[in-house]
């Protein structure tokens, strides 16, 4: 079961999703994550995120995991769990300048669905788009606010 969690900046749809994901033991399907553990490949390995060929080649040998945790999820690449290593500005930097490209934005959204289809049991929140997504999604929640 895939449940979609939609709406504008700043309702609370991250919030919803991670709490909805924690309660029913899902997979919470953070995007942001996802593209902070490429941002993280890319430091590892001096690649200048500015030079898309480059990225987009480090991104057919990248191998993205979330897994359920106490705390929401926890991020592995390539094996290797990097929650903490990705949270950091200079990290968050790289993850925005990257998100310019639509290669990189389509190889994560397929990466996205493959997580999704593999769980079968996720929880994704999106401000919009999350029908292109995960077209077979049975729960949607679109709504102004949470509160």
């Amino acid at each position: 079961m895939i449940i979609a969690i939609d709406g504008p900046a700043g309702c609370g749809k991250s919030t919803i999703a991670k709490m909805i994901a924690k309660e029913l033991g899902f997979t919470y399907i953070d995007t942001g994550a996802m593209y902070r553990a490429v941002a993280l490949k890319l430091k590892r390995k001096n690649i200048n995120p500015e030079d898309v060929r480059a990225v987009l080649k480090v991104m057919e040998n990248t191998d993205i995991q979330l897994k359920p945790a106490e705390s929401g999820v926890r991020v592995f690449l390539d094996g290797e769990d990097v929650s903490d290593q990705i949270r950091t500005e200079e990290i968050g930097r790289i993850a925005s300048q990257i998100a310019r490209y639509p290669q990189v934005r389509r190889i994560l959204v397929r990466m996205q669905r493959f997580l999704g289809e593999k769980t079968e049991k996720c929880c994704h929140r999106r401000k919009r788009y999350w029908h292109s997504y995960f077209p077979r999604c049975r729960y949607k929640n679109i709504s102004d606010s949470f509160s």
